[in-house]
């Protein structure tokens, strides 16, 4: 009788895994992109941490503007080589002159976030509700995009972290010691 109820208890966990997936399943930006023609770039939210020993991180402002400026100036020669004419608009100046549009950027970046949270958390979703979301961007993009004269907007994040010296030292004093004490039969590489 065990028998009959494990084997019950397996073929439902099967059929029920069997519904659903971890992956999204977006819209065919082909299909989308074929009538887009111009683009605007916002500025990108890069965020760059030294990971310290002690746990007090702190941000690396020079490399938060490096990056800024190479993923800034790499989105607009992919999107030329892409064939789109990328709209020169001072984001930075349009906000600090525009109350309107500063708040329009915002709600825009709020609304990233409330994607990027829906479309990147982990766990099952039905196969039949994969590729619909709850979250849009449409309404507040819009505003922007009707502002700066494009098609489409693109959002960039960057998120990174170096490690401090400790760190590294750390990570190598932990190799060797695993090293040493299994005699070398397991060598942790640690990516410092």
């Amino acid at each position: 009788m065990k028998k009959l109820g494990l084997l019950t208890l397996l073929c439902f966990l099967a059929t029920a895994c069997a519904q659903h997936t971890t992956v999204r399943q977006h819209q065919s930006y082909a299909d989308i992109a074929k009538d887009i023609h111009t683009v605007v770039v916002l500025p990108p939210e890069v965020n760059i941490e030294l990971v310290t020993f002690d746990g007090d991180n702190e941000e690396l402002i020079d490399d938060q503007l490096m990056i800024k400026e190479a993923i800034t100036a790499h989105a607009h020669k992919r999107l030329t080589e892409e064939g789109l004419s990328v709209v020169e608009f001072d984001i930075e100046a349009a906000i600090a002159s525009d109350e309107e549009f500063a708040y329009n950027v915002t709600q825009c970046k709020e609304a990233w976030e409330a994607a990027k949270t829906e479309l990147y958390t982990t766990g099952l979703v039905s196969e039949d509700k994969k590729s619909t979301f709850q979250s849009t961007l449409g309404p507040v993009v819009n505003a922007i995009a009707e502002r700066t004269g494009a098609e489409a907007v693109l959002l960039m994040e960057y998120t990174g972290a170096k490690k401090s010296v400790g760190m590294i030292a750390k990570d190598v004093g932990t190799s060797i010691l695993v090293s040493v004490l299994t005699a070398g039969a397991v060598v942790p590489v640690q990516n410092t």
